[in-house]
């Protein structure tokens, strides 16, 4: 998710705020799904007689807080009208 906001600043500057949510959680199949990863390079083996427990991925709290946010100044330019 993006937010951004542009306003003027005086008659030359424009001003940007952008704010990137945090969403770094990837929603992977289940382990046993039908398109679940299980090529070797990709998927971690435990050796033989070690016992593992999957917990599933967390998932940010607060998804602004975590996120990331820019600002940016630059002249207007109107080239584009």
């Amino acid at each position: 998710m993006v937010a951004a906001r542009e306003f003027p600043l005086g008659p030359v500057w424009q001003a940007q705020l952008i704010a990137l949510a945090d969403v770094s959680v990837d929603a992977l199949p289940p382990p046993d799904g039908a398109f679940a990863i299980t090529s070797p390079e990709l998927v971690p083996m435990a050796p033989p007689g070690t016992r593992v427990r999957l917990r599933p991925a967390d998932a940010p709290e607060h998804r602004f807080a975590d996120g990331d946010a820019a600002p940016s100044c630059r002249p207007f330019s109107a080239a584009g009208i």
